[in-house]
């Protein structure tokens, strides 16, 4: 019973440490396509 437990916790560990590397790459993902946006504007011709 002990075990089952302890496996229910570990798996739920996992889910929420996944869920916060997803979200932490999201926000570079963001974050490198708005520097790519400014590059490209800044890279256009009046």
């Amino acid at each position: 019973v002990l075990l089952k437990v302890e496996q229910g916790q570990i798996e739920q560990l996992h889910r929420m440490i996944q869920a916060r590397v997803d979200l932490h790459l999201l926000a570079e993902l963001l974050a490198l396509e708005e520097l790519g946006a400014e590059r490209a504007h800044g890279l256009r011709l009046p």
